[in-house]
């Protein structure tokens, strides 16, 4: 399982865990606890990527460049 960081423009952020073969969803309904159940706010909440996740490196990371 991984776990999705997601932004509601009313709740703030939270977290999803979905499958690891799952595709990323870019847009969640904020859950949110009411009465002792789960229900879902009207917000729709866009996916926070992590930090790796938008980290673009050119050329490779360099890793194994000085074994020869």
């Amino acid at each position: 399982m991984s776990t999705q960081v997601y932004n509601c423009p009313v709740h703030g952020h939270f977290e999803l865990r979905t499958p690891m073969s799952a595709p990323v969803k870019k847009v969640e309904r904020c859950p949110v606890y009411l009465n002792d159940s789960y229900r879902h706010c009207l917000q729709f909440s866009s996916w926070v990527p992590s930090a790796p996740a938008s980290i673009h490196v050119e050329g490779g990371t360099g890793a194994g460049k000085g074994r020869r």
